[in-house]
C-alpha cells in the first residue's frame, strides 16, 4: 500500500497545527505526521526566539526600514558634524549639519581635519525628537532637462561688446607709450569686459553709462556682440569687508546715511525697495533686448559665500543681512529664470580658498 503525501503541510502559515494534523491524518502515516508536527513546532520556537533576542537587543524585526523613514537622527557607526555649541558638541548635531557623505563622512580621523568645529559623535541618537534622520548613502537625484542657453557655453564663438569708455581710457594711456607696451594696450582695448550695475541710476538712459544705453548701443552693432553684465545690488551689500557696500539698506544710519549693519530688523523696507526699484526694472529692461542682444549676468557676487563664510561677523549673521541675501536673491533669480529665458545666468560659488574646511561647503 502506497504512503500518502503530507500536502496539508504546504499550508502551515494559514491553518494551526491542530488543524493540519487532523485534515494530514486521512493521508498520512500516524508516525509520519507526529513527526511533521515535532518538527513544524521546533521551528516556531526558534522563530519566537530569535524575535524575543533582536528585540531585546533594541530592534524591532516589523520596523526595519531605511532610517530616513523615522523621525529622529539614528546615527550607529559615527557621523562627522559640525557644532555650535562649544560645551555641547554632539548635542548640537542635526540634520542639516552632519558630513553624509565625502572625505569627513568617512572616518572619525578624516573628520578630525575638516575643521576646528568639525566633531566626530557616533554610537547614540542626537537631536531624536527635533530632526528626521539623514541618509548616509548618497542617492541619485533625477531631474527635468534644463532649458536655455546655460546648456551650452554662452561665449563661444560671440563676439565681446567693448565698452566705448573702457576704450577711451586705453586711448589716454597709450599717450607716450611704444614697443611692446603700447601693442600690448592695444591689445587690451579690443577685450570686451562685464560692466556693474551696481547701482539704481545705472539702469535707465542713454549713453554707455546706463544699462539701456549699453543693450542699445550691442543692438546697432553687426554683427550684435555678447554683453557681459554684473548685477550687484543687494540690501546690506558686502556685509564682510564693506569695501561696497551698497545704496539698498535694511536700516539707515541716520547720521552716516549707510547701512546700519549692526541693528536687527525683518528687512521689510529694504527687500521690498531692491524688488521694486532694482529687480524689477533690471528685468523690464532685459526683456525688452535680450530677443535681440545676447546678455551673460553674473548675479549678486559675494552673497552667498557671505553667508556660507561669515555669518559669525555681527554684520552678516544679523537677521537682517541673511533675510536680505536669501530672500533677494532667491526673488531676482526667479525673475530672471522666468521672464528673461534667453538670458545666461552665472551664480557666485566662491572658490575652494574662500570657503576653506568641508563643513563651510556643506553649509554653502
Amino acid at each position: 500500500m502506497m504512503v500518502p503525501t503530507c500536502r496539508g503541510f504546504t499550508r502551515l502559515l494559514d491553518a494551526g497545527v491542530e488543524d493540519l494534523e487532523s485534515r494530514a491524518q486521512p493521508q498520512c502515516r500516524a508516525w509520519r505526521c507526529r513527526r511533521a508536527s515535532v518538527a513544524w513546532l521546533l521551528v516556531m520556537g526558534m522563530l519566537a526566539l530569535g524575535f524575543l533576542l533582536d528585540a531585546r537587543n533594541g530592534r524591532n524585526i516589523g520596523s526595519m526600514r531605511p532610517s530616513a523613514s523615522t523621525e529622529e537622527v539614528a546615527i550607529v557607526a559615527g557621523c562627522c558634524t559640525y557644532f555650535t555649541d562649544p560645551n555641547n558638541k554632539c548635542g548640537t548635531c542635526g540634520a542639516n549639519n552632519m558630513k553624509t557623505s565625502g572625505f569627513c563622512a568617512k572616518s572619525k580621523g578624516n573628520c578630525g581635519q575638516c575643521g576646528g568645529s568639525s566633531v566626530w559623535c557616533g554610537g547614540k541618537n542626537i537631536n531624536a525628537k527635533q530632526s528626521k534622520a539623514v541618509s548616509h548613502i548618497p542617492t541619485q537625484v533625477k531631474t527635468a532637462q534644463p532649458m536655455g542657453t546655460a546648456l551650452k557655453n554662452p561665449f563661444k564663438g560671440k563676439k565681446y561688446y567693448v565698452h566705448p569708455l573702457n576704450a577711451a581710457k586705453y586711448d589716454k594711456s597709450m599717450k607716450g607709450t611704444k614697443g611692446k607696451i603700447r601693442k600690448n594696450l592695444e591689445q587690451m582695448k579690443s577685450i570686451g569686459a562685464a560692466y556693474w550695475i551696481d547701482n539704481k541710476a545705472k539702469l535707465h538712459g542713454d549713453g554707455p553709462k546706463t544699462l539701456e544705453g549699453i543693450l542699445k548701443d550691442a543692438k546697432s552693432q553687426d554683427p550684435v556682440p555678447l554683453v557681459t553684465l554684473i548685477w550687484y545690488d543687494l540690501p546690506n551689500r558686502d556685509c564682510d569687508a564693506k569695501a561696497s557696500i551698497g545704496e539698498i539698506c535694511c536700516t539707515v544710519n541716520k547720521t552716516t546715511g549707510h547701512c546700519d549693519l549692526d541693528t536687527e530688523s525683518d528687512c521689510e523696507d529694504g527687500l521690498k525697495e531692491y524688488k521694486e526699484t532694482y529687480v524689477q526694472p533690471f528685468i523690464r529692461i532685459l526683456k525688452k533686448y535680450s530677443k535681440d542682444v545676447p546678455v551673460v549676468v553674473i548675479l549678486e557676487p559675494d552673497s552667498l559665500p557671505n553667508l556660507a563664510t561669515n555669518l559669525k561677523h555681527p554684520h552678516c549673521g544679523n537677521k537682517a543681512t541673511v533675510r536680505a541675501y536669501k530672500e533677494g536673491f532667491a526673488y531676482a533669480l526667479n525673475k530672471l529664470v522666468d521672464e528673461t529665458p534667453k538670458v545666461t545666468v552665472y551664480l557666485d560659488a566662491a572658490s575652494g580658498s574662500w570657503l576653506g574646511w568641508a563643513h563651510q561647503c556643506l553649509k554653502y
